[in-house]
């Protein structure tokens, strides 16, 4: 058994001649697991990636529900009249195309969804194009 702790979080110390108990590590595990997972909560974010599209709605897997995410295609501009290749996405603001009546991408809690060609204007995820991402998360 340890014969002393450590001051801000009591962790276990032993001396040299202390003997060990598995419940003191697990404990001391368990305590410096829930400090970590403290400290990162609060630490933003961000990740760059890109897809190919296949034409068909689609999830883009990002293992948390990003505060935003910055859509764009190479082959387009998000400030294009005729055709949307992107744009910014927000939890409760998809992005919209076709006079705002279709979704063309929204966020999900595991990251966001990108839909096919449903017109001629919904293009985060026409077929064969490539598309890059930067999601983020604050």
């Amino acid at each position: 058994m340890a014969s002393n702790y450590t001051e801000n979080y009591q962790l276990p110390l032993w001396a040299a001649d202390d003997a060990f108990l598995r419940t003191e590590f697990n404990d001391a595990h368990e305590k410096i697991d829930g400090a970590l997972t403290e400290i990162t909560a609060g630490v933003p974010k961000i990740v760059a990636g890109s897809y190919v599209g296949t034409g068909g709605a689609r999830e883009i897997s990002l293992g948390f529900q990003p505060s935003a995410v910055l859509l764009f295609s190479c082959q387009g501009s998000t400030y294009s009249s005729a055709d949307t290749y992107g744009g910014l996405i927000a939890p409760g603001m998809p992005l919209k195309c076709n006079a705002q009546t279709e979704t063309a991408a929204e966020i999900t809690e595991t990251g966001f969804k990108v839909y096919g060609a449903q017109s001629n204007c919904c293009l985060t995820n026409a077929k064969n194009v490539t598309f890059y991402y930067i999601a983020f998360r604050w």
